[in-house]
């Protein structure tokens, strides 16, 4: 880079876990749930799910890298002239580029007055901290996925490793969401809430899967 870049970065591991911990629990309760009696083998249903750990967990490191590698452009957020001659090369309206580029600063100006009430700082690009940050995001991430697993290599009882691994997910989100109150300084009772009702929103994707595909 030609010079320093500022943007949003992680703030050390409390973020890391904060993105990595639930992404993981999440992503692989919705997919034990899914496939735990679609009739697969044992080896077979833990391959896919090695195979779903490792690909999630790249490009989640991926994601959390660029994330803290930042963007050189902080007018991003405004209509550049080279924008608005290629709308007009669109052939809309002199007008109606003109309150686009108004709603886009109403934008940027209120996502500048929210980081500035927030305190969030920008700060410069360092490389051996965007690796870190991308290291224990994945860290984070596959501790996460592990859970509603564990259940699964410890029973080869599909049925009631499904039950357990359920109970350990539920209850594994209730302590994550006070972790996570307490860390960002919110209150527990909603978080705890939000969190129950994300779960519970995967269970019933994977039981309207689930139906459909028992009726395909």
């Amino acid at each position: 880079m030609t010079k320093q870049e500022k943007a949003i970065r992680s703030t050390g591991w409390r973020t890391d876990f904060l993105m990595g911990f639930p992404d993981g629990l999440l992503v692989i309760l919705f997919s034990t749930q899914l496939l735990c009696d679609k009739g697969l083998s044992v080896q077979d249903f833990y391959y896919i799910h090695f195979i779903i750990i490792a690909a999630v967990t790249v490009l989640l490191m991926t994601t959390a890298f660029f994330a803290n590698r930042g963007n050189a452009d902080h007018d991003g957020g405004l209509l550049s002239p080279e924008e608005a001659q290629k709308l007009k090369k669109l052939n809309i309206a002199d007008h109606m580029i003109t309150q686009i580029g108004e709603e886009m600063a109403s934008d940027q100006k209120k996502w500048e007055e929210m980081l500035e009430k927030e305190a969030v700082k920008e700060v410069h690009y360092h490389a051996p901290s965007a690796f870190r940050s991308a290291l224990f995001t994945g860290i984070f991430f596959i501790l996460g996925s592990a859970l509603p697993l564990l259940p699964f290599f410890m029973n080869e009882n599909f049925e009631e490793a499904a039950k357990a691994s359920l109970t350990i997910s539920m209850l594994s989100l209730l302590v994550f969401a006070y972790l996570k109150a307490r860390m960002t300084k919110q209150r527990p009772i909603p978080m705890a809430i939000r969190y129950v009702l994300v779960g519970g929103a995967i269970i019933l994707g994977v039981y309207i899967m689930s139906v459909a595909w028992a009726l395909r």
